[in-house]
């Protein structure tokens, strides 16, 4: 056989193992090890035997309330391997700001202990058919971070570019939208991703910017009340997941509750992003900032640390 011969058979068999539709679940805030969690993952399990996921994306406080001690902490049974493996999905995480109140790096080195948990990184990329993910540590923003992600993201060749990380962007719950270091990635994600996952306010959002922000954090906290925006498709104090399917024309965008019941369904077109609100030059962002909106008896927390220039 000659090398020719070879190397277009060696890509062939690449071509043909590579998907070209990719079902992703994510949520964040899933960390209690109670009835709740549990529910919301059964819920996955019984939309995905009857649709395609190849993926679960953890967006942060995989442990609650804080991280793990170590490869060895009691807390990765009940909050990680038993509500989670019966899917049969791989997972990769992103961290939250209650797993940084533990080890870290311990969620890092699980990896290699676990066929189920694939986490290379404190922050890390990889693709998939028709997908490239970017999957960041909101809680550690800096400028080598942001540079790694505003490099990744113009150099990505995909379809559809998928950020991924704790904090929001944008948000009308009662942390509001990023501010200090981490609204320093905004402009990028927003002029070159499709869509921003993350968690920390505890209920679901979709919102409409030049990227689809997905604010899912109830994966088991308990709710709380979500306001709405000029930028709100979507918004619910309920607990649920996000499924993302994508292929190199389409990715429909779907909420589940944790009853099953479909909350909101979307169907976007690659290349026409953006989908809706305009950047605005006047904010440091990139993109029109809501004020921040604290409800009655809640204090605004668990935001990343201000960056020393």
């Amino acid at each position: 056989m000659t090398l020719a011969l070879l190397l277009a058979g060696r890509l062939m068999a690449v071509a043909l193992a590579e998907p070209t539709e990719v079902g992703v679940v994510f949520f964040g805030d899933s960390g209690t090890g109670g009835p709740a969690q549990v529910q919301v993952a059964e819920a996955v399990g019984t939309f995905c035997a009857a649709g395609r996921c190849d993926l679960l994306l953890l967006l942060g406080d995989n442990f609650m309330p804080a991280g793990v001690d170590g490869v060895d902490d009691p807390q990765w049974q009940p909050k990680v391997v038993e509500p989670y493996a019966p899917l049969g999905l791989p997972i990769r995480p992103v961290l939250g700001n209650h797993d940084h109140a533990g080890d870290a790096q311990a969620q890092v080195d699980f990896t290699a202990r676990s066929d189920l948990w694939d986490m290379p990184a404190l922050y890390y990329t990889f693709s998939m058919g028709p997908v490239a993910f970017f999957a960041l540590d909101t809680d550690r923003m800096d400028w080598r971070q942001r540079h790694w992600l505003r490099r990744g993201l113009r150099h990505s060749g995909a379809a559809w570019n998928v950020v991924f990380g704790h904090h929001p962007l944008r948000s009308w719950g009662p942390h509001g939208p990023a501010r200090g270091a981490l609204a320093r990635i905004a402009r990028p994600v927003e002029r070159f991703a499709d869509f921003y996952l993350c968690g920390h306010e505890h209920g679901q959002q979709v919102l409409r910017g030049q990227a689809i922000h997905a604010v899912m954090a109830s994966g088991g906290s308990p709710p709380r009340e979500v306001g709405e925006g000029p930028d709100t498709l979507y918004a619910a104090a309920r607990r649920g997941f996000g499924h993302l399917l994508m292929d190199g024309r389409q990715a429909t965008l779907t909420v589940v509750e944790a009853n099953g019941e479909v909350g909101f369904q979307q169907i976007f077109e690659a290349g026409e992003a953006p989908w809706g609100v305009a950047p605005d030059p006047r904010t440091e962002n990139g993109f029109p900032l809501h004020p921040p909106r604290v409800f009655p008896g809640q204090e605004r927390h668990g935001h990343p640390p201000e960056e020393t220039p």
